[in-house]
């Protein structure tokens, strides 16, 4: 039995899609005989949900995506869920004052304004950037004077 991440029944990557505000969602699996079903709204995906078709699906705007897998109609091994808006900030660049984490370093720079928020239960999604400084400086351009009438930020502490 195989334990941690190599022993998943299958992995999703993500890739926002800045031009038309949208998230490609990508799923394989080594399991020939497992289907894909997801949902947008957070609940947990059932046989009635949309299925996968090509491993590959994409929503736009803002979505919780949930996969399942399943075989032979049952839910077969875990829900993989993403977080995904396309807000004010999405795809603008992102200037950081502090060294990242190596531990924390995000899929790659401008992750802070991917439109994807990092898992609530493992940071070591690959979505989180951190620094080992106190301060975690960030700055965000958004090309344009723009009205700001709320801003919300995730932290994750390890301890």
């Amino acid at each position: 039995m195989k334990y941690g991440p190599e022993g998943r029944d299958f992995t999703t990557t993500v890739e926002p899609d800045i031009a038309n505000r949208a998230l490609k969602v990508n799923i394989k699996s080594d399991i020939s005989d497992l289907e894909f079903r997801y949902t947008t709204d957070g609940s947990t995906p059932t046989m009635a949900s949309p299925l996968v078709k090509g491993g590959t699906f994409t929503v736009k705007d803002k979505a919780t995506v949930s996969v399942a897998a399943f075989r032979l109609g049952k839910p077969f091994g875990s829900t993989a869920t993403y977080r995904f808006d396309a807000n004010k900030a999405f795809g603008h660049p992102v200037s950081i004052k502090n060294p990242l984490g190596a531990s924390y370093r995000g899929l790659y720079n401008d992750c802070l304004t991917d439109g994807l928020r990092g898992s609530d239960s493992d940071f070591r999604d690959g979505l989180w950037q951190g620094t080992p400084y106190n301060d975690f400086v960030a700055e965000v351009d958004l090309g344009a004077l723009t009205e700001v009438s709320s801003m919300s930020l995730g932290a994750f502490q390890d301890v």
